[in-house]
């Protein structure tokens, strides 16, 4: 009895070693609901989505130079932010960055000269020139979308485009499975989380994830099975006894249909 158990669980770990390519992406397209603690069956495809999703995730830096009063000489300050790549000429980030940003200035901001970094999920810099070399083509409660001047600079530096889609389209619920953009300060990565709640009823259409982020992933994407989704807004914790988070959820701004249509 023993002896043929094991032999039907030889047969079956030799069937899944000669299964087809074909066969093999089959299962693995069909069973994706679960990257965060991935069976055997879905492993490769949730390492495919996740580099993929990395593939067209940007971290950036806005170091601003604002003149002191008196021009007495300047006051620099620096934002911390990701964005992710859409039709290899945009940027779908966050809309809070905390330096003023002369791509959109307002009256009565103080005169400033401000420059990007663009960095690789793995933390190597890419990119630097002036701010200005990008123009604001959308704006939504909380999301903005970079131009740049050209078409193909992303590619050229070795990002892909994301697909997007806006929210109303999308079969949002509660305990749905999202990756979320994430990192350690240095790395950045894809974490698979669980949707606490959708609020698209009231202000900006929202999600509720159940994870924190580190301050910087501001702006980071969240994706449903490797569609753009949403951008990481804001962190909210619980904090216990000694000062000791306990729990930790973000929520996340849902793309608009303004925000992918020009």
């Amino acid at each position: 009895m023993n002896k043929k158990a094991l032999l039907g669980s030889l047969a079956i770990i030799i069937l899944l070693g000669i299964m087809t390519p074909a066969i093999a992406h089959i299962i693995d397209t069909t069973v994706i609901d679960n990257c965060g603690q991935p069976s055997i069956l879905n492993t490769r495809h949730c390492r495919e989505l996740e580099d993929q999703i990395l593939n067209s995730t940007v971290r950036m830096m806005v170091e601003s130079w604002v003149v002191n009063p008196g021009e007495e000489g300047y006051d620099i300050s620096y934002s911390m932010g990701h964005a992710t790549v859409m039709e290899d000429r945009y940027l779908v980030t966050h809309n809070h960055f905390n330096v003023p940003l002369n791509i959109r200035p307002r009256e009565g901001d103080p005169e400033s000269y401000t420059v990007i970094y663009l960095y690789n999920t793995s933390g190597e810099p890419l990119f630097k020139g002036p701010l200005s070399d990008f123009e604001l083509a959308r704006e939504d409660v909380e999301t903005l979308v970079f131009a740049y001047k050209e078409k193909g600079l992303f590619e050229e530096l070795g990002f892909s485009s994301a697909e997007f889609e806006a929210w109303p389209s999308l079969p949002l619920e509660a305990g749905m499975e999202v990756a979320q953009i994430d990192w350690d300060g240095t790395t950045t990565r894809v974490d698979w989380v669980k949707v606490q709640s959708v609020n698209v009823d009231e202000g900006a259409p929202r999600l509720v994830l159940a994870d924190g982020v580190l301050p910087g992933a501001s702006g980071g994407g969240i994706f449903l099975q490797g569609t753009h989704v949403a951008n990481n807004w804001q962190l909210h914790e619980k904090v216990g006894a000694g000062g000791v988070v306990i729990e930790a959820t973000s929520t996340v701004a849902l793309n608009s249909d303004g925000i992918l249509n020009s």
